[in-house]
C-alpha cells in the first residue's frame, strides 16, 4: 500500500464523514484538481505534505512509514539449529519428527537433492559415516578428525537412531526426489578415499553395500506406497509414501501443513536447518512445491517402468563406483 493510500486511510479513520478532497485543499492549500490527483494516486504526497497531514490529523508516523518500508519484507522467526555433535544432531531430528507426528491431520511434503537423511537410519553405518564427514568438513570438530572406522556405537546413539527411523516410517509423506540422488554420498566416499580418511578399504565397500540396500528398501516402499521394510512381517500400518521424480534442481525443504497453518524446516549449512511458521515463507514454498509437482512424475504405486528404470540406474551407479575403489591405498 502506498503512502498516499495509507495517509488517506488514516484520515478517514479520524472522521468517516471527512471529505478527502476538501481536507487536502484546506490543509495543503491545493486547488480542487490538485487534491483530486492526490486522492486518485496520480500524484504522490511529498514528505512535507505528508508531515502536515500527520500533524493535522494526529496520525502516528509509524503507521505510515513503517508499513511502507515493510510492505515487501518477510520477517522470519527463525530457530537455527547449530549441531555440534552426533548426539545433538540425533536429538534435534528426533524432536522435529515427534513434533510433526503429534500434529493432527498433518500433511508432509519433502523435497531433496540427495538421498534424504531419514533413510540413512535404515543402516547405522551410513549415518555414522555422514556425521563423520559433517564433523570433518562443516562442523570441524577437532576431536573427530581422525581416520574413519566402524566401531561399536554407544547404546544411547543406537536407541536415538532407532526412534528416528520408527518415527519416520510412521509418518506419511509426499516426497520429490532428484535424478542424481546418490551423487553426494558417493562423492563423500570418494573424497574420504582420496584423502586417506578410511582406516580400512572394506569400510568403503560396506558403505556402498548399505547404500544399495537402502535403495532396495525404498524401491519396495515406492512399489507398495507404504513405508514398510522388507523384513517387517507385522500387521502394523506404516506411513503412506508418495514419491515423485523430478529433473529440476531443488533444495531440501520439509513443509508441514496442519490445522493451524504451516511449518517449514529447510536446510541451512547442511545438515543444520532452520524452522519457521512465517506465513509468507511457508506459502511461497507451498506454491513452489505445487509447481514442482506439476513438472514431476509419480513413481509410487504407479509408473512401474519409470520407477524400475530409476532405481535400477541408482543401483548400477553404486555398483560401478564400487568397482573403481582401489584395492590398496
Amino acid at each position: 500500500m502506498s503512502i498516499n493510500s495509507l495517509l488517506l486511510e488514516e484520515i478517514k479513520k479520524s472522521d468517516v464523514d471527512q471529505n478527502l478532497v476538501t481536507a487536502l485543499m484546506k490543509h495543503l492549500h491545493l486547488s480542487q484538481s490538485q487534491a483530486y490527483r492526490r486522492v486518485n494516486g496520480v500524484v504522490e504526497f511529498s514528505l512535507s505534505e505528508a508531515s502536515i497531514l500527520i500533524n493535522a490529523f494526529n496520525i502516528a508516523p509509524e503507521r505510515i512509514f513503517i508499513k511502507e518500508v515493510r510492505k515487501n519484507t518477510i520477517d522470519f522467526k527463525v530457530s537455527l539449529s547449530i549441531n555440534n555433535s552426533y548426539l545433538d544432531f540425533l536429538q534435534n531430528l528426533k524432536y522435529v519428527l515427534h513434533t510433526v507426528g503429534r500434529l493432527p491431520k498433518a500433511d508432509v511434503q519433502h523435497t531433496s537433492n540427495e538421498l534424504p537423511t531419514f533413510y540413512l537410519f535404515l543402516f547405522p553405518s551410513l549415518v555414522k559415516f555422514k556425521i563423520y564427514m559433517w564433523n570433518t568438513t562443516f562442523w570441524q570438530d577437532k576431536q573427530s578428525i581422525q581416520k574413519f572406522r566402524f566401531e561399536n556405537i554407544p547404546p544411547e546413539e543406537i536407541a536415538l537412531a532407532n526412534e528416528i527411523k520408527e518415527a519416520y516410517l510412521d509418518l506419511s509423506t509426499t516426497e520429490y526426489w532428484n535424478l542424481r540422488l546418490t551423487d553426494n554420498t558417493l562423492n563423500q566416499i570418494q573424497y574420504a578415499l582420496e584423502s586417506g580418511l578410511f582406516e580400512n578399504r572394506e569400510d568403503a565397500i560396506q558403505l556402498c553395500e548399505d547404500l544399495r540396500n537402502v535403495n532396495r528398501e525404498v524401491t519396495n516402499m515406492a512399489k507398495t506406497g507404504q513405508k514398510k521394510l522388507s523384513n517387517d512381517k507385522s500387521l502394523k500400518v506404516r506411513g503412506k509414501f508418495q514419491l515423485y521424480l523430478s529433473e529440476l534442481p531443488t533444495n531440501i525443504h520439509f513443509l508441514v501443513t496442519h490445522q493451524k497453518g504451516h511449518s517449514l524446516y529447510t536446510t541451512f549449512d547442511k545438515p543444520n536447518f532452520f524452522h519457521t511458521d512465517n506465513k509468507a515463507a511457508c506459502n511461497y514454498i507451498k506454491n513452489w512445491m505445487k509447481n514442482l509437482k506439476g513438472k514431476s512424475v509419480l513413481i509410487s504405486e504407479t509408473g512401474d517402468r519409470t520407477r524400475n528404470k530409476f532405481f535400477h540406474r541408482l543401483d548400477q551407479e553404486i555398483a560401478d563406483f564400487m568397482e573403481k575403489i582401489p584395492t590398496n591405498f
